[in-house]
């Protein structure tokens, strides 16, 4: 679990990424790195900064730097991701493998570790791992539609097809939902 400090930390970068403000938070974690030398967490955020400005070598060498100084749970899943999205897939089936022996995620970061699970062929633990994400955060339209379609890989479709139906009355304007729920309903 993060600290509130890293989730302070966490939060300024975000917004900082999601504003393109990439040098300025480039620039702060630069900087705790200077004055912490072994600031595992600011390695790690870097890395965030790097994967938003679509440098994945160096993303790659940050969070390698992380797990060599502290090696968390939650840096080995966001290794895992981007190894299987360069196709690097026994790299990424290391990862996950360290990854999943912790439980302790946050909703998003159980979501992550199911999408690679998934990608590696892993779908039944893909599903265990969607369900922890959605019994964390049951109201995000993403995450239940993330399992919606765990459980329509798994072929539980009367699961798959009650949940995109509950989506769908929640969140009239997720066209995805109502998408999928219409091919389920034609697939019987």
């Amino acid at each position: 679990m993060l600290t509130s400090t890293q989730k302070h930390l966490q939060q300024q970068i975000e917004l900082a990424i999601n504003h393109g403000k990439l040098n300025d938070a480039h620039l702060l974690l630069v900087s705790n790195i200077k004055n912490t030398a072994d600031d595992h967490f600011s390695y790690f955020l870097l890395a965030q900064v790097n994967v938003a400005a679509n440098d994945i070598s160096k993303t790659n060498k940050l969070l390698a730097t992380a797990i060599s100084i502290t090696p968390l749970p939650l840096y080995f899943a966001h290794s895992a991701k981007l190894a299987v999205l360069n196709g690097q897939l026994l790299d990424a089936q290391q990862h996950i493998t360290e990854a999943i022996k912790y439980l302790q995620y946050e909703a998003i970061e159980c979501d992550l570790i199911a999408n690679v699970l998934t990608r590696l062929g892993h779908y039944k633990l893909a599903l265990e791992w969607q369900l922890r994400a959605h019994q964390h955060a049951p109201t995000n339209p993403q995450l239940s539609y993330n399992l919606a379609v765990a459980y329509k890989i798994m072929g539980q479709f009367n699961d798959a097809q009650q949940l995109l139906h509950t989506l769908t009355q929640q969140q009239p304007q997720y066209f995805q939902a109502h998408y999928s729920l219409a091919e389920l309903n034609n697939n019987k």
